[in-house]
């Protein structure tokens, strides 16, 4: 711990006085913090003045304190700026100040971008070796030297990561940043002068070669783990691309129509929500997994939409090998639907963002008017049509392979 001592200046200035200083040493280092008073002679003899400085030492030992194990790996110098700065400005550890504001974002977040939040974090604390950041120490530097880190060393997942999640990473603690230099938690957000997030790659389009899709469609799985992926891929693509998680979570309506809110994006004042109608290709598969409560019953057969997810993923990268095709996985599903339904088919493209649940660009018309679903029926029945080469819902010859 860093050791604190009443001394005088060595020089004598031109009065014949000596400066008062308190000497801080620390890991064998010292410097000095100027207390404003001089003495005549090189000791303090005036009693007053001695216990204001042992006083004032008692209070430069219990900041110290509050670093904890922190201190360890400062220097006498930032100890000794962090000492200098006025009581209403204290060190905050930010770690667990983030942690807070993540548990907050549980009431007005999704839980996938709650998970990301955490996942940040979790991965700036790897970095550290330590659940303590002191908020002085949040930099620039420190974050040139964490972006390094998860360039390259492994997460949990055994992988490093580019600069599309680097920047996600570094959007969600930018958030937390601004919000504590909103509270005044933080004096200097690196984010607004000096970081640069990396600018996103440009993704790799998930579209498959409509061949790929037949075959995967015409497939006759071996297994249980593969007729199950095969089944799910095809109820999401026929459902307009309906993500797993959306699958899992939907609940049953008293129509002849699959109705959901966007699990992603359901905090829209819309709730993004979404009406979908049973097509033929699909009638056998959604009777096949129907349940009483949910329109699906994949919530009793997995305990949350990730595990189910990964266990689709799984059966269609079999099948993937097994035909020797790219990987597939369910984002495909989605991507293929919306590609075809505007390059295939030609719907218009306000008509491909509602049957994607896509964000309303016609928020002020939306209000006063009520949503068109035979729009969706319409993309719905162009896209199938086209890939299972049909006409109006009636097969006229086999699929391609």
């Amino acid at each position: 711990m860093a050791t604190l001592q009443i001394v005088t200046a060595y020089h004598t200035r031109s009065d014949n006085k000596h400066q008062v200083r308190i000497r801080l040493t620390h890991n064998r280092k010292s410097v000095f913090i100027n207390t404003g008073y001089y003495v005549e002679g090189d000791k303090v003899d005036s009693q007053s003045l001695s216990i204001e400085l042992k006083q004032r030492i008692v209070d430069y030992e219990k900041k110290i304190l509050t670093l904890s194990t922190s201190a360890k790996t400062m220097t006498a110098v930032e100890i000794k700026t962090f000492l200098d700065k006025p009581d209403d400005l204290q060190e905050v550890n930010l770690i667990p100040y983030f942690k807070s504001k993540i548990d907050n974002f549980k009431l007005t977040k999704a839980k996938q971008t709650v998970k990301g939040y955490n996942t940040a974090l979790d991965r700036l604390k790897a970095f550290l070796g330590t659940d303590t950041l002191l908020s002085s120490k949040f930099t620039v530097t420190l974050l040139n030297s964490f972006e390094i880190n998860l360039r390259t060393v492994p997460g949990k997942q055994k992988k490093t990561v580019g600069n599309t999640t680097i920047r996600l990473f570094m959007t969600y603690i930018s958030t937390l940043a601004s919000i504590a230099e909103t509270e005044d938690v933080l004096l200097k957000n690196p984010f607004r002068k000096g970081y640069k997030k990396p600018q996103a790659n440009i993704p790799d389009k998930r579209t498959l070669e409509i061949a790929t899709l037949r075959k995967l469609f015409n497939d006759n799985p071996v297994d249980a783990r593969e007729i199950f992926a095969q089944d799910i891929f095809k109820l999401s693509f026929c459902l307009a691309g309906m993500n797993t998680a959306d699958m899992f979570c939907c609940l049953k309506n008293n129509t002849n129509r699959i109705q959901y809110n966007r699990q992603k994006t359901k905090r829209r004042k819309d709730k993004a929500f979404m009406s979908l109608p049973v097509s033929s290709e699909i009638k056998e598969l959604v009777e096949k997994y129907s349940d009483p409560v949910r329109q699906f019953n994949f919530y009793k057969l997995y305990t949350n939409p990730g595990q189910f997810n990964k266990r689709v993923n799984f059966g269609l990268g079999l099948i993937c090998t097994r035909l020797e095709i790219p990987e597939i996985t369910t984002y495909h599903a989605r991507h293929s639907f919306g590609s075809y339904a505007r390059n295939e088919c030609n719907i218009a493209i306000d008509e491909v963002d509602l049957a994607l649940v896509h964000k309303d660009n016609y928020a002020m018309t939306s209000k006063y008017t009520k949503v068109d679903w035979t729009k969706v029926d319409r993309a719905v029945r162009a896209v199938l049509d086209y890939v299972y080469e049909t006409k109006g819902g009636m097969k006229v010859v086999k699929m391609a392979n």
